[in-house]
């Protein structure tokens, strides 16, 4: 089995030259704030079904066309819908109505929530393993490794990874909330992009901050550089800070 995170399943009674003509409609798409056509990747099954799980039962409908079935396996998990309730009691003959599909506001606006929901649960298990309390028999782990296992670990898709028995209720409880307040500052300072955040994560656990108050001020001065990208102001930071950039910063592709 394939482990690399590219393709889908597909299950069709069309031939192989229908599939395509269907398929190829929405290899561009239309986005808010965008004038033009944007490529999209809907065979990547990293984010497949969490952009059908935008997708009201028609216009599920009407991207599926004459796919009876999805699947995706990756990483060992596998995935699979017949979309069955979904469909029910629409016409097989559905088709995309214009040129090209057009994701809306509400529909990016949940597809935003759900990343960021799930970037925060990564960063709270960031925190609560480079505790020296949750520290299991691996005492070597350092902060990168643990940074690789958890905030940059693409196979940590799904919220569902987040079960009770990950530590204790009330210590989760702490560092979800601090994770939380650290996302919003991250974005109150123009630093959206999880790459950048992972690297600050990295420098709050190096010297040790897991409260937001204890935030040294000439942190902010820099996160408050104006007119910078994100990436220039964490690795400014860095620079400052550690004078280094980490192997897994440098080797992060999001």
């Amino acid at each position: 089995t394939r482990e690399t995170p590219w393709g889908i399943y597909v299950y069709t009674h069309a031939t192989m030259r229908e599939l395509r003509q269907h398929l190829r409609k929405y290899l561009m798409v239309m986005i808010p704030g965008q004038e033009k056509p944007v490529f999209w990747r809907f065979y990547d099954p990293r984010n497949v079904w969490d952009v059908l799980g935008t997708f009201d039962n028609w216009r599920l409908h009407v991207f599926l066309g004459p796919i009876t079935k999805l699947k995706t396996l990756l990483w060992g998990e596998e995935t699979a819908s017949r979309f069955e309730r979904e469909r029910r009691g629409f016409p097989d003959n559905a088709k995309l109505g214009g040129k090209l599909m057009r994701f809306t506001d509400a529909e990016m606006k949940l597809l935003s929530q759900q990343k960021i929901a799930l970037l925060t649960a990564k960063m709270a298990l960031f925190f609560v393993r480079a505790t020296e309390k949750y520290q299991t028999q691996k005492e070597h782990e350092t902060i990168e490794s643990l940074i690789l296992q958890t905030i940059c670990n693409p196979k940590i898709r799904s919220l569902k990874y987040f079960t009770s028995d990950l530590c204790h209720e009330k210590t989760w409880a702490f560092y979800f909330e601090y994770a939380k307040r650290i996302v919003d500052i991250c974005y109150e300072h123009d630093i959206n992009h999880e790459k950048s955040i992972s690297l600050f994560c990295y420098l709050l656990v190096y010297y040790e901050i897991y409260d937001v108050d204890s935030l040294p001020s000439e942190w902010r001065v820099i996160l408050s550089i104006t007119d910078a990208m994100d990436f220039y102001k964490i690795e400014k930071l860095s620079m400052m800070l550690i004078n280094t950039i980490p192997d897994f910063y440098r080797q992060y592709s999001a």
